[in-house]
């Protein structure tokens, strides 16, 4: 009942916060990580689009004591962007990236992975290559 209240509370609260359940058909491909032996199944995958949508979706996780992973690229190989039965926080649509080559410093969004510094020009503004790690 907890999580149906958070269910409910983003998508109605929220515009433009996707939230998918085990039932809808793009669930088994949003479910799955890099390691494909990490099989969890979340209560749901929540995709959010903006700061305030994450700040949102976290503390009504936090109010309903309910299980939360963030997810930014799902690499994890111990698969800790995924749970069972909590809410996965999916930050790959949040993949922006702004460069100021001047002052060598970048804006990056919590989804963004090395191809997009890459397209943003990470490396020509550092004079390297856009590294992680």
């Amino acid at each position: 009942m907890l999580l149906a209240r958070i269910f409910k509370e983003l998508e109605t609260a929220e515009p433009n916060c996707t939230v998918i359940k085990p039932h809808q058909p793009e669930y088994e491909t949003l479910r799955k990580v890099w390691n494909g032996t990490v099989d969890r199944r979340p209560a749901a995958i929540v995709r959010p689009r903006t700061a305030a949508q994450v700040a949102k979706a976290v503390q009504l996780a936090a109010e309903c004591g309910a299980l939360l992973a963030v997810r930014c690229g799902g690499h994890s190989f111990p698969g800790l962007s995924t749970c069972d039965g909590g809410i996965v926080l999916d930050l790959s649509a949040m993949n922006h990236v702004v460069i100021d080559p001047v002052s060598r410093a970048a804006e990056v969004e919590g989804g963004a992975l090395l191809g997009h510094l890459d397209v943003a020009g990470a490396a020509a503004a550092a004079g390297a290559g856009a590294g992680a790690g």
